[in-house]
């Protein structure tokens, strides 16, 4: 029948003749009726809000290799003392958000590692901390997710009381310091504000409260905010050393010369009561 219709279309395209054969039979599409417009009003009861959810860290923790013996070996920082203060060497970090996720896989060049983080005080665990130490991007060298405020590093680790008590501003920071002897915590940037509730803590605790940041205008101006709200003291090191912190000083000067260093420092600064 097609060559019949091809026949007696002659000169028609296709469609031009599924056209004519649909006016000539009055084949046409059905319409659907209109229907008269309803309004309804919603109660605000009723309204549905989408949530926004927080991001999450997931890991895939790996074992501790020969990398990451020269990198943490350079400030005569251990695995032990790694473990202790709840550092985990990981192989794939997975950033998520909603149905999003963000991959990072630890390499030769950029190795990653996750700090186990937990309230201060119930002791609730809070998230991971990723810390990119060798990442090239100053941004990237860390990830958090969780609530800064609440999470305070080495404090775990703290005695009930005791003598002398540093603030420092990083958990590798803290390791150092401990390894020279002293006890010590740390905010999670030097930038964060100390709540009262954990400085009047600590001051119960301790007899003396030192803050040691870096010395650069950042770190000496949170010290000096910190120490003029609560009373404590402040050292820094002194530049013509060429190094910003006790990690770095360890890292130029071995262990046994900063830890003599940081010894002088603390009781200069404890002589001037």
């Amino acid at each position: 029948c097609f060559d019949y219709l091809i026949y007696k279309y002659k000169g028609y395209s296709f469609p031009e003749i599924l056209k004519m054969v649909a006016n000539d039979f009055e084949i046409y599409k059905q319409k659907q009726p209109k229907q008269d417009k309803i309004l309804v009003e919603l109660d605000d009861s009723l309204s549905v809000k989408r949530v926004k959810s927080k991001p999450k860290i997931y890991i895939t923790p790996r074992g501790w290799d020969i990398n990451d013996f020269r990198y943490w070996n350079k400030f005569e920082i251990k695995f032990p003392h790694l473990i202790s203060e709840d550092c985990i060497a990981v192989k794939h970090v997975f950033l998520t958000k909603d149905d999003n996720t963000m991959t990072f896989t630890s390499t030769i060049t950029n190795p990653l590692y996750a700090y186990r983080e937990f309230d201060w005080e119930t002791d609730k665990f809070l998230g991971y901390k990723i810390y990119a130490p060798l990442n090239p991007d100053k941004r990237r060298k860390f990830i958090c997710c969780t609530d800064v405020s609440r999470s305070i590093a080495g404090w775990r680790k703290l005695p009930k009381e005791g003598d002398t008590l540093i603030i420092t501003k990083s958990r590798k920071d803290v390791i150092c310091c401990k390894l020279s002897g002293y006890n010590t915590i740390s905010l999670q940037a030097e930038s964060n504000h100390l709540p009262k509730e954990i400085a009047d803590n600590i001051k119960l605790r301790f007899k003396n409260i030192i803050v040691f940041y870096d010395n650069d205008e950042q770190g000496i101006k949170s010290a000096n905010k910190i120490c003029t709200e609560y009373g404590f003291k402040s050292i820094v090191l002194p530049l013509e050393y060429e190094c910003k912190d006790h990690s770095e000083l360890i890292a130029k000067k071995g262990l046994n010369e900063a830890t003599k260093i940081l010894y002088q420092l603390v009781n200069n600064v404890l002589d001037k009561k």
